[in-house]
């Protein structure tokens, strides 16, 4: 729902952006519409990470990131339709594109808008954090303070998991410094001498 919800308020966003009479009213509109692709963007890696199995998770989280070079073959379609017609319309266009893009996976992707508890099964088992944000999403429709007493007792669980490293991990990153100190020393000692 926060990919669908994130995109559409995007989207109305842009649309008052590119139609905004003026500089100063443009600034809190863009910072808007920013927040929620930023919260369309975590939400869409999100969701690919939990429908993808974890031997092919590296190569489709690589092809998404191959995506994002695409950007600039939308400025240059963005710029031809500016140039037929108006900035604001190129801009309210995509936006408008998007929106139509957006009813259509709401309308033939029902499972998008659902969170059922396999899903939830496949988060849980997938890591430490991923066990606490199941148990949140869980929780989801209690009370706020329901919610923050199983998150927080889920987190409680979970630490030891979690610091079970943490001293082999404090004493290399102690000891790291001097080696690199020792290095620089006998370099320069064979260098000089």
């Amino acid at each position: 729902r926060a990919l669908l919800a994130g995109t559409f308020v995007f989207t109305l966003f842009l649309v008052a952006f590119a139609f905004a009479p003026a500089y100063g009213a443009t600034l809190p509109l863009l910072f808007c519409a920013s927040f929620f692709n930023a919260v369309f963007l975590i939400s869409s890696m999100t969701a690919l990470q939990l429908q993808v199995p974890d031997s092919l998770r590296g190569r489709v989280m690589g092809i998404h990131s191959i995506t994002f070079s695409l950007i600039p073959l939308g400025g240059l379609l963005g710029g031809g339709v500016a140039t037929l017609t108006d900035e604001r319309w190129a801009v309210a266009g995509s936006a408008l594109a998007l929106t139509a893009i957006l009813v259509f996976v709401a309308v033939t992707q029902r499972h998008i808008r659902e969170l059922d508890g396999s899903r939830l099964s496949m988060l849980r088992e997938s890591s430490p954090l991923g066990r606490v944000l199941a148990v949140g999403l869980a929780n989801r429709l209690h009370a706020h303070e329901v919610l923050k007493e199983a998150i927080e007792d889920a987190g409680r669980h979970m630490l030891p998991e979690l610091e079970r490293y943490l001293n082999t991990l404090g004493t290399i990153a102690a000891i790291a410094p001097f080696l690199g100190l020792l290095g620089t020393v006998l370099g320069m000692i064979q260098m000089f001498g």
